[in-house]
């Protein structure tokens, strides 16, 4: 179940990502997919409804927040709500031992995305949703085990 969790994850992500860089804009409708995916995955395997629940509504909250600041402090735009919206429904997808690994990879590869969409569009704002989502397929690889699971439903949940 977990490869099927996971292909349905990287679809809606590619998705997602193809969108971001053509419209800069993310559609509620895959957002909604993704976080309903996440929740179906969750009901199925049995675990814990609410550590998820959590883990959206600190992620939505968090990069809400981060939104807010950096909007009052600068006076610009840090995150798009599209990105908060992904980060929220990622949550589902998450534990909360995992958030700051998978916040860290998200950032990195945002940080390389952005470096190279500076270098060669010439433009200081970059689509960050392709950077969330390329973040979390690298921390989820690299956490597989031997057997080739990597926690993305229950196991890390229940370990915990």
């Amino acid at each position: 179940m977990e490869i099927t969790a996971l292909s349905l994850f990287t679809l809606i992500g590619v998705l997602i990502s193809y969108h971001d860089f053509k419209n800069r804009r993310i559609p509620n409708i895959l957002v909604i997919i993704l976080l309903s995916v996440g929740v179906f995955f969750v009901i199925v395997q049995g675990c814990d409804f609410w550590t998820p629940f959590w883990c959206m509504l600190g992620l939505a909250g968090s990069s809400l927040a981060i939104r807010i600041i950096y909007q009052v402090s600068a006076n610009k735009e840090a995150l798009g709500m599209g990105d908060i919206k992904l980060l929220g429904a990622l949550g589902w997808w998450v534990q909360p031992l995992e958030i700051p690994t998978f916040l860290f990879f998200a950032g990195l590869t945002g940080a390389i995305i952005g470096g190279l969409w500076i270098l060669f569009k010439k433009e200081k704002f970059f689509p960050f949703g392709p950077a969330i989502f390329i973040g979390y397929l690298i921390f989820r690889l690299l956490k597989l085990d031997s057997s080739g699971n990597s926690g993305i439903l229950c196991t890390s949940m229940i370990e915990q």
